[in-house]
């Protein structure tokens, strides 16, 4: 198979204290006979439905106003990306257009503790203009008052929406990835088709084509159809995510950070689905244990660490004090043995400064998601 992508991106980047960049990002990737080769692309009118950088400044000036009289340090970041994608398989020529639209808030506490919180989505611009309830929470989380009292050991916990997608991205997107599953014994191991991997009959799902998802698109970047992918179904090992390389019928999953580098196996937006419970009975049902919320820094696969930067103790089914940052170490098979409910809610994020990274592409677009999850005996010390 011949295959050229083309890339045609007018891209926007207003940040605080740094101003407004405007620029052009095009390109052409070339893949013939095993050979790759870079091509800049000039002068190209290829743009549709462009929305022009003062809308986008006029969100920026909102938020901003919103943080100025606060009296703390902030930053805010919106990053635009608006334009096709265009693809030349043998004889075949089809193209899409796509444009996404992300913001990123970060506030400093009083004691210099950075606290920051991304959103994005992909076609729906509006997103990102509806986020006040959400930067007055982020603000309120800066300047709360920190309980340092936590001893680390084995807790039972209840993660939100935004810890629950950090950890189905980490221990299973990641680990089901195909170039990954094939070249790990343990998680060969453990991952077989149809066996029951999990206490509950959990399902997650990495799916391109969610209506606003920032992980979005129509192709891969091998020009294969994006396709939902349903890695865990009922509890049970299902399927994984591929390209080219490692299968003979892609699932549509072969993706690039930009022109300037070759397709890999990569998430686009992963998520678990939501369960039966209520949130309150799940937060009733702990008598003791600890409130896992937000996602930080994170190392994936079967054995993984993982930070969330907002915690709180939980006494006979009720959330008390705040305490420190904690971080969370485990495997997969003790992890997804543990899980004791999931609830009926559903939360999807993405966009901001975070993206996944891999094999030295990094920030590659991705939303991450799910219920409110109640898992026992995790491991928890602070960062």
């Amino acid at each position: 198979m011949d295959l050229i992508r083309k890339e045609f991106m007018l891209v926007y980047d207003i940040e605080s204290r740094k101003g407004t960049k405007y620029y052009e990002q095009n390109g052409m990737y070339c893949k013939k006979n095993d050979l790759v080769y870079h091509d800049n692309l000039d002068n190209i009118n290829v743009f549709k439905n462009i929305i022009p950088i003062s809308y986008f400044e006029t969100i920026f000036k909102k938020y901003d106003n919103m943080l100025k009289k606060r009296k703390l340090k902030y930053e805010i970041k919106i990053h635009i990306e608006q334009g096709k994608k265009e693809y030349f398989i043998n004889d075949n020529h089809f193209y899409y257009y796509i444009n996404r639209y992300s913001i990123n808030f970060a506030i400093w506490s009083n004691d210099g503790v950075k606290y920051d919180r991304g959103f994005g989505s992909t076609n729906d611009v509006e997103y990102i203009n509806n986020l006040e309830s959400e930067l007055l929470r982020l603000y309120n989380e800066a300047t709360a008052e920190i309980n340092d009292s936590f001893f680390p050991g084995y807790y039972d916990v209840v993660l939100d929406s935004e810890a629950t997608g950090l950890l189905v991205h980490e221990i299973i997107g990641h680990c089901l990835e195909a170039d990954i599953y094939n070249n790990n014994k343990k998680i060969n191991d453990f991952f077989n088709f149809d066996k029951r991997v999990s206490s509950l009959p959990i399902s997650i799902v990495d799916n391109p084509k969610t209506k606003t998802g920032y992980g979005n698109y129509l192709y891969d970047d091998e020009g294969t159809i994006a396709q939902e992918v349903h890695m865990i179904e009922a509890g049970c090992f299902k399927e994984l995510l591929t390209s080219n390389d490692f299968s003979d019928e892609s699932n549509g999953h072969g993706r690039a950070l930009n022109f300037n580098y070759s397709p890999i196996v990569r998430m686009s937006n992963t998520y678990m689905l939501p369960g039966k419970t209520e949130v309150s009975s799940i937060f009733k049902s702990v008598n003791q244990g600890i409130y896992l919320c937000g996602s930080g820094d994170s190392v994936g696969g079967f054995d993984f660490n993982m930070r969330f930067p907002i915690c709180y103790r939980i006494r006979n089914g009720k959330v008390l004090d705040r305490i420190p940052a904690l971080k969370m170490y485990g495997n997969v098979k003790n992890t997804l043995m543990n899980i004791a409910d999931i609830a009926n809610d559903f939360k999807m994020l993405g966009g901001g400064d975070g993206g996944c990274g891999k094999m030295g592409q990094w920030p590659l677009p991705v939303s991450s998601g799910g219920p409110h999850l109640r898992i026992n005996k995790v491991l928890l010390m602070e960062t």
